[in-house]
């Protein structure tokens, strides 16, 4: 529920509710159950404003508006409850020819199916096969839906009769209000229609297009109508929906147009829809003859085009010139920015209103086409002479170039976005769901038109290719190096061709010597099945020593499933824009020579030091510039041959560096000496301002005081600095004690704001002392020691009962490649020990709260990297007759933990059930559990 939406006519915004739930959640409960029980009317709360929205600069006319349903948030409750248990199970009985507000369905899939289809429409020029695209507009097509076609439509679809009459109160019980200057003009009662702003209304809308699809898709399979084949084996393109936007694809007979403008009248007549004949329009292949063409749209009564223009905000047909059909990107982000340059914005200001606003402006068309690297230069240059500002003369001076900028912060740039790369990510989002949605309708469409004999991977750009396959095959080596597969049963991989190297390894295996005609090519090959490890002695000949001792440590499952692709850089597995980019990005930049490396380089440590620095965002960027040395400071100046004389204005005695302005300048000293830090500079020690700010920080122990250190460090740079400024411009004298007032003063006014902003949660951290299982419960706690250099690793599980009785234990030394598959493995192993015992109810605790999640919500939270060894974990977990996994903290986990380390340098597996090592006696009495004593006790 958004908390600053426009309420409804009760006058409750959605931040009500979120603030005082604790309150009315016990009436919105009630309500919501009576609702639901057929007990009580909604009448009095689906009462709706409506807001008339222009949809034109200057409207005239009532169809110039927009009309928006402003409901109350209590009827939006009950409603988001209905339209959610439906989104469920929208995918299962909408089309895929339908693609809006259905859950994994994207935009994308009718955008690039539709510019396909006019591509080939478009280069169809030759033959008897005449073939047409319709592009038609339905008139207020939420305004017009009949009531009693809607039920009639939700019951044939199968819905319980209980379910369409909550629905039907919500649609029928409804009374509007039209706002007119900030005055209602009293209610009235419609009797048809869908609301725009009730979260109901596009699921709904979605049944009735999906009528009309069903009656397009019948009359094909009977022969009434012929679709679209981009190529034989393609499948047939009849039609594509998105909400109220619906295109056809037929063959340019007379049948086939009678046909469909039977089904039209039908449809409409039933539904109450109403086909605006001024904004739909007829595309037609080259081939087809005028005669036919004339004829047909006389038959639609729809306007005969040469180009079908838009669908869903983009052309359907670009011209040669990409650069120039994508200006009106351009000109969208120069009136964003002429907008702003009216604004007085500091440069963090500018910062946020790049990234949020002018940056997502391209992000839609970027997702499918790849745009010519003059439009991404164009758009940059623009952003860029934004963010360093304007003066009389034009732009300011560019101390950093783009790419610099275009950097993590971490790594010394700003965080912009390179379009370039980002246009990449996006477009990669597109190949990586053809990888993984095989058996989608548009991934079947660009199969059959671009690869019917290959996989994707190996596919070609062809002959007379779209942009938009051109553009997904620039991204396609996003996926194909920046992938991995993972072994589940290792015969879909290939040792020497595939990817399927943990990181940091990237790319195929590389023999060391040419390999022999019998190696080995797939990777179950490699696997003992009946001992459950790898066995590399048919390859160890062939590959580096580390390369083995890599693949030793990847996790083995049971060899249950089929191996698949991963994204290694997202802990779920799954490719996402923003990976996407920092992974191709970060080679890119490394690819570019570095044009500064005389240059100091600040440290990453340094640099998250100061974006991590509780100050205001200004001082934050002032911080960037001044150790970046994109400042205008007169050394700076000087070497770019902008000033006279590098020399101080203010003590003559040395260069002007940002340096010697905010640590070296002789009344500067005066002001750290005469601050809360008493600091005094050590002249002979100073090199670079951030050398300077390190070395002052180690100097404390405290991560707190190092973070109040730092904070006030950067308000007292950011004070001298303005009073230096405000000497060289104005010609106001420096002064040490207005400086260092200045300071605090702003200091003490920013954390008295943060101070009233600051909220307090209380957490539920756990108990920190072990408790025992429930009766008749056995309990196990798993833990696990790593050591990152060796990647040798500890398991440790402890079994105890309900009466705090030790039953048993375990140590076993392993290698890992990383903490986390310690940790699940320590959990297997635990698992596996509580089996032994033959244990009916288990409790398994651990202090790895990921873990947990994936064990509890295997759906949701899956880690692609201990993927198999949960899988095995769930699979034993049947042997119990009930299992539960419960988080605890470190402290709680002390036995554990303690067996685990004992295990990390052990030379085999050491199990227990009487004697425990003397360690773990200790830990157990010190929890006071009662305990065997160890045989050298």
């Amino acid at each position: 529920m958004g908390a600053l939406k426009s309420p409804g006519p009760d006058g409750f915004p959605g931040l009500f509710y979120h603030k005082y739930w604790e309150i009315v959640n016990i009436v919105v409960f009630n309500t919501s159950r009576d609702f639901h029980s057929g007990l009580v009317s909604i009448q009095a709360l689906n009462q709706t404003h409506i807001a008339l929205i222009p949809k034109i600069p200057n409207p005239e006319s009532t169809s110039h508006f927009r009309p928006i349903s402003l409901c109350n948030n209590s009827y939006k409750i009950l409603s988001k409850l209905l339209a959610n248990r439906m989104k469920v199970i929208l995918p299962t009985i909408i089309s895929h020819k339908q693609n809006a507000f259905v859950p994994d369905r994207q935009i994308q899939d009718n955008i690039l199916l539709a510019h396909e289809t006019y591509h080939y429409l478009k280069l169809k020029r030759e033959g008897d096969n005449h073939e047409l695209g319709l592009k038609l507009d339905m008139n207020k097509a939420y305004d017009r839906v009949e009531w009693d076609f809607l039920e009639a439509a939700l019951l044939r679809f199968g819905f319980n009769q209980g379910w369409v009459r909550l629905v039907m109160a919500c649609v029928t019980t409804v009374s509007f209000s039209i706002v007119l200057n900030g005055n209602d003009g009293g209610f009235f009662k419609p009797n048809r229609g869908l609301r725009q702003g009730d979260p109901l209304s596009p699921y709904l809308f979605l049944i009735i297009s999906e009528v009309l699809s069903l009656q397009i898709t019948r009359s094909i399979y009977d022969g009434g109508l012929t679709g679209v084949k981009l190529t034989r084996s393609c499948p047939v393109v009849s039609h594509l929906f998105f909400a109220d936007d619906a295109l056809f694809f037929l063959k340019a007979t007379l049948q086939n147009c009678t046909s469909l403008d039977r089904i039209f009248r039908v449809f409409c007549l039933a539904s109450g829809q109403l086909i605006n004949y001024d904004k739909s329009s007829i595309f037609f292949s080259p081939n087809t003859p005028q005669q036919l063409q004339t004829l047909m749209c006389e038959l639609f009564n729809i306007n005969l085009v040469d180009h079908p223009g838009n669908y869903l905000g983009m052309p359907t047909i670009w011209g040669r010139s990409k650069s120039e059909a994508l200006s009106y990107i351009l000109e969208r982000v120069n009136r964003k920015i002429d907008g702003w340059k009216q604004s007085t914005l500091s440069l963090a200001g500018k910062e946020v209103l790049i990234k949020s606003v002018a940056m997502a402006i391209p992000t839609f068309p970027m997702s499918c086409f790849k745009f010519p690297a003059s439009v991404c230069d164009q758009i940059n240059s623009a952003l860029a002479n934004f963010w360093w500002g304007y003066n009389e003369n034009g732009v300011k001076l560019h101390w950093k170039s783009w790419n610099v900028l275009c950097q993590a912060k971490e790594s010394g740039g700003l965080g912009f976005r390179d379009l370039s790369s980002f246009n990449t990510a996006l477009l990669a989002k597109q190949c990586w769901r053809i990888l993984q949605e095989p058996n989608s309708f548009w991934t079947k469409v660009l199969k059959a038109r671009y690869f019917p004999n290959c996989d994707f991977k190996d596919a070609v750009k062809g002959y007379r290719a779209s942009w938009s396959w051109s553009s997904l095959l620039d991204a396609r080596d996003i996926i194909m190096k920046g992938s991995s597969w993972q072994v589940i049963n290792g015969t879909d991989i290939n040792i020497w061709k595939d990817n399927w190297l943990p990181p940091p390894f990237e790319g195929p295996i590389v023999p060391s010597v040419p390999l022999l005609q019998d190696t080995p090519t797939m990777v179950c090959s490699l696997i003992d099945w009946d001992r459950n490890v790898w066995d590399l002695s048919h390859i160890n000949q062939f590959i580096d020593q580390d390369v083995c001792k890599h693949i030793g440590m990847i996790p083995i499952g049971d060899g249950s499933g089929s191996d698949r692709l991963v994204w290694p850089w997202n802990t779920n597995g799954v490719y996402s824009v923003k990976s996407g980019y920092h992974w191709y990005h970060s080679r890119k930049f490394k690819a570019i020579p570095n044009n500064n490396h005389h240059s100091h380089q600040a440290s990453t440590l340094f640099w998250k030091l100061i974006w991590s620095m509780n100050t205001i965002p200004k001082i934050q960027n002032f911080f960037w510039r001044a150790v970046s040395k994109a400042t205008s400071t007169l050394l700076n100046l000087y070497r770019r041959r902008l000033a006279a004389s590098p020399m101080c204005p203010l003590c003559s005695s040395d260069e002007e560096s940002m340096e010697h302005i905010l640590l070296l300048c002789p009344w500067v000293e005066l002001v750290w000496f005469g601050s809360p830090l008493g600091l005094e500079i050590d002249k002979g020690k100073v090199t670079t301002l951030d050398k300077w700010v390190l070395d002052l920080l180690a100097t404390i122990s405290s991560k707190s005081e190092r973070k109040r250190l730092i904070t006030m460090v950067g308000f007292f740079c950011w004070a001298i600095w303005k009073a230096r400024c405000s000497f060289i411009y104005q010609g106001v004298e420096v002064s040490p004690t207005k400086t260092i007032t200045m300071a605090l003063s702003l200091m003490n006014e920013f954390f008295s704001v943060r101070s009233g902003q600051q909220t307090c949660s209380v957490v539920n951290t756990g108990s920190n002392y072990w408790n025992p299982p429930p009766i008749d419960y056995i309990k196990v706690n798993c833990d696990a020691a790593w050591n990152s250099t060796t990647c040798r690793a500890g398991l440790g599980s402890v079994i105890r009962d309900s009466t705090s009785s030790l039953l048993g234990g375990l140590a076993r030394p392993t290698s890992c490649g990383s903490a986390l598959i310690a940790e699940s493995k320590a959990i297997l192993e635990g698992v596996k020990l509580a089996k032994d015992l033959e244990v009916r109810k288990l409790v398994v605790e651990t202090d790895s709260k990921v873990i947990i999640d994936n064990l509890r919500n295997p759906s949701t939270s899956e880690d692609w990297r201990i993927c198999p060894i949960i899988r095995s974990i769930r699979k034993l977990s049947s042997s119990f007759s009930d299992i539960r996994w419960e988080w605890i903290p470190r402290e709680a986990n002390r036995a554990a933990h303690i067996a685990a380390s004992l295990a990390i340098g052990a030379v085999g597996l050491s199990r227990w059930a009487t004697q425990p090592p003397l360690p773990l006696v200790r830990v157990l009495r010190n929890d006071g559990l009662p305990c065997p004593p160890n045989a050298t006790d």
